[in-house]
């Protein structure tokens, strides 16, 4: 639960792309990870998002 509820705040959201982005995780680029978890980056259609609430975690 306390991992969950520090998931949640996105202040935290870059620090976790960087642990879970790693070959042992994931195993993906780390800047396509924090996209996603932040919310900010490209949209794949020469576009970007920003939408910081584009992903949750819900307990």
């Amino acid at each position: 639960m306390d991992a969950i509820q520090y998931s949640r705040e996105s202040a935290h959201r870059e620090k976790i792309a960087e642990a879970i982005a790693p070959r042992q995780y994931l195993n993906q680029p780390e800047d396509v990870v924090k996209a996603v978890l932040t919310g900010t980056g490209p949209d794949g259609k020469g576009g970007m998002i920003d939408d910081p609430e584009r992903i949750n975690f819900d307990p």
